[in-house]
């Protein structure tokens, strides 16, 4: 791999792996990205596009999997300042000059509105984008409608629930359970709705309060290792370890050990003046690079087998 082109996106705190030792080596790096992350540091190039108040959105990805039916489209709440450009329009303008670099016939460009109207326009529902924009409360079309069997394209119209393949896997993953040591808690993330992953760390309004990168041990675990709330712990892996706060707390079960994702926004070359005053760590500098689900061959980021112990006693308040 000599090029990447990051969208919107911060791997070096979100996927396991040296990021941070691969990325330098890339002979072309472009990433579209508002804030210079512990990814878009390592960037040739930073497009940043507008903000997501002057930009419209509709739920395309996220719509189909509510509980309700329904279609909600919002138009910018600011004007677009002069010179910006969407995500649509910055990647859209590299497509097109990779296509004329490559000699290749470079085709129109449908704008997302253009595109959503005529996807209205071809649904079930008698809807239009017009009408969607005159209710800024979305439209809601009912309950979900059954659409199966008469949309599955398996042979006998039927979900294969429980493919050999994956049987064969689930036991592989159940003997390896099994063989974890008694000493070793189960590693999972967790996300917090204030931070959208790694997005929202450099907002001051959605960044303040409680110190949010904690890791979550149930009560048991923690008496066993005499470990308190507010307790500074290390939590180790085979490729690395790190430290922060202890919460005690059921809402984890016994054996596991939770901490949330997104958080580390300390590496090196990052520029986030909010989110530099309380990075916290990266869940991924313990999750193991070498693991892998061996049917998708995606990599495992839960269930890693790490140790835990006090290394500072929570301080009490005066």
């Amino acid at each position: 791999i000599k090029a990447l082109v990051v969208i919107s996106g911060n791997p070096a705190l979100s996927s396991p792996g040296a990021w941070g030792e691969a990325l330098p080596q890339l002979e072309l790096m472009v990433s579209i990205d508002m804030y210079v992350t512990a990814t878009s540091a390592h960037a040739h190039y930073i497009l940043p596009p507008c903000g997501p108040l002057e930009k419209d959105h509709y739920p395309l990805l996220l719509g189909p999997i509510a509980i309700r039916n329904y279609a909600d489209y919002s138009a910018p709440t600011l004007p677009m300042e002069e010179g910006a450009k969407a995500d649509w329009e910055i990647v859209a303008e590299l497509a097109r000059a990779i296509l004329a670099a490559k000699g290749e016939a470079v085709p129109n460009i449908v704008p997302p509105r253009v595109a959503l109207a005529a996807m209205l326009a071809r649904s079930d529902y008698k809807v239009t984008l017009e009408e969607l924009e005159a209710n800024p409360n979305g439209v809601d079309f009912g309950a979900h409608v059954p659409r199966l069997p008469e949309r599955l394209q398996t042979p006998d119209k039927r979900i294969a629930c429980a493919p050999p393949l994956c049987l064969e896997a689930l036991e592989q993953w159940r003997a390896q359970l099994e063989a974890t040591p008694p000493d070793q808690l189960l590693l999972i993330g967790r996300r917090h709705v204030r931070n959208n992953n790694s997005w929202l760390h450099n907002s001051p309004r959605l960044a303040k309060g409680p110190d949010r990168c904690t890791a979550m041990i149930h009560p048991d675990d923690a008496a066993a290792r005499g470990i308190a709330t507010g307790d500074q712990v290390r939590v180790s892996s085979r490729v690395g370890a790190v430290q922060l706060a202890a919460e005690v707390s059921e809402d984890v079960m016994p054996g596991v050990i939770s901490i949330p994702h997104g958080f580390g926004q300390d590496k090196p070359g990052t520029r986030l003046s909010v989110a530099a005053k309380r990075p916290g760590v990266s869940l991924n500098d313990l999750t193991d690079p070498a693991a892998m689900d061996p049917i998708s061959g995606n990599a495992v980021l839960n269930g890693t087998p790490v140790t835990l112990e006090r290394v500072e006693q929570a301080v009490a308040a005066e």
